[in-house]
């Protein structure tokens, strides 16, 4: 239990407050229809619940393999897809694995390497937090968790704070490499998972599930890039805002030819409560990494996670002594004796009050 009752008022007793199951399949897709939802874990829905159905991840970018003649558009979004879709609804009826909805889903047909989870919500009147509430961490494996969403009829009393800072898409971790390479002559922007004698790691943000280009200094959507050669520096995370660019090699390699890792953000545009492109979320990209050589005690640092999602629905939202709801990227501290990685980018807050 996540919480106890006290008459009209619910205190939250437990950081985490939600459950989280990932979409195997979505059936009969129709907006005449109310829509069925199979999912790995529906022991956590009944008939009844509010839950959240959000697509975490999907989005197609170009590269220099589907776009070589326009290097300026590489890393940038072609298209999104369905990433970031949200919406909430009521279980209608739960059978075996299938979770049938009482309304349809505001979907564009899905497409391949899209990623969903589906969110139990609590629904109180009075919402009392006696300790600081948190989601559970951006799972990449399975993709669920770095999101927190919480409905009370009538109030939030925040007694404690709120705060998903880090729980979003994950930073690069170098720990499993180990670079043999020397310095870049190259400027590949987009290398596969094995190059490791070439680049490190990008971090992670709202690609498609699959996308093959896991190294490389150029930034993938809101995902920093990895430092190419010897020991440049991991991009930053980006989300409405751009993640920074990183330093470049040894200084003793040759500066025109080092590529530190890139950032950038999602563009204004799928900020927005109009046209196709309304009512969206993502969690902050995650920051990319150096590469790394632990027998020459050149350790690189992890990239930044990125923050997660809050979605606070009640009448009246109330904070005493100052709490606060944060959503910040995961800032890497630890001292590198390679390149360092980049930081995390914050995630969202959406706050659907009256007062």
């Amino acid at each position: 239990m996540f919480y106890r009752y006290s008459s009209s008022q619910t205190h939250f007793n437990q950081p985490v407050i939600n459950q989280y199951s990932s979409v195997l399949k979505v059936l009969n897709a129709n907006p005449e229809d109310a829509d069925s939802i199979e999912t790995a874990n529906p022991e956590h829905f009944k008939a009844g619940d509010f839950v959240l159905f959000i697509i975490m991840k999907g989005a197609e970018i170009y590269t220099p393999f589907n776009y070589p003649t326009i290097p300026s558009f590489w890393g940038k979004i072609m298209n999104i897809n369905n990433t970031g879709i949200y919406s909430i609804h009521k279980v209608a009826k739960a059978e075996g694995n299938l979770i049938i909805l009482s309304t349809s889903l505001p979907l564009n047909p899905l497409q391949p390497g899209e990623v969903i989870q589906l969110v139990h919500i609590p629904v109180v009147r009075t919402a009392i937090l006696d300790t600081t509430l948190t989601c559970k961490q951006w799972d990449q494996i399975n993709g669920t968790g770095g999101v927190l969403v919480l409905m009370a009829t009538r109030k939030i009393i925040m007694n404690k704070n709120i705060d998903v800072s880090g729980k979003g898409f994950r930073g690069a971790d170098p720990s499993q490499d180990y670079f043999l390479g020397d310095c870049s002559t190259a400027s590949d922007s987009f290398l596969t998972i094995d190059a490791v004698d070439h680049a490190g790691l990008k971090g992670e943000g709202i690609v498609y599930e699959g996308f093959p280009y896991k190294r490389g200094f150029w930034y993938v959507a809101n995902a920093g890039g990895g430092g190419n050669g010897k020991y440049s520096g991991g991009g930053g995370g980006g989300n409405h805002g751009p993640g920074g660019w990183a330093g470049k090699e040894l200084e003793t390699c040759s500066p025109p030819n080092n590529y530190g890792g890139g950032g950038r953000h999602i563009p204004p545009g799928f900020f927005t409560n109009e046209g196709t492109a309304r009512n969206r979320l993502f969690m902050g990209g995650g920051g990319g990494t150096s590469t790394h050589n632990p027998d020459s005690s050149r350790f690189a640092t992890a990239g930044g996670n990125g923050g997660g999602i809050v979605i606070l629905i009640t009448d009246t939202l109330q904070s005493s002594s100052g709490n606060t709801i944060s959503s910040s990227g995961s800032s890497v501290t630890d001292t590198a004796t390679a390149g360092g990685g980049g930081g995390g980018a914050g995630g969202m807050v959406i706050l659907d009050v009256n007062k």
